[in-house]
């Protein structure tokens, strides 16, 4: 291995992480709850291209807090606590 290979190892995450491009903290972390997925239309005017954010710096980038609308149907999303509480959220107002 070269010296800069094991430089560039020190420095870049595990293979099966994924960071956020603003922050740095781990999206695939399941207790953060930083994995989703928002339409694309949100996507490219946040400017991430297949780069990953957490939700705080999506939200960041976005302007404004997230909104339920936001999260596309993605199985993912079913799972996160986060985005399940602004969907319920929304249903409380329309009732």
């Amino acid at each position: 291995m070269k010296p800069s290979d094991s430089k560039q190892a020190e420095h870049s995450p595990p293979p099966h992480r994924k960071l956020c491009r603003d922050c740095g903290v781990d999206t695939i972390d399941r207790g953060a709850w930083n994995y989703y997925m928002v339409h694309n239309d949100l996507w490219d005017v946040a400017g991430v291209n297949r780069d990953m954010l957490c939700l705080g710096c999506f939200a960041h980038r976005l302007g404004r807090p997230l909104e339920a609308s936001d999260f596309t149907l993605a199985p993912i999303n079913n799972t996160n606590p986060l985005i399940s509480a602004l969907r319920r959220a929304r249903e409380a107002d329309r009732d």
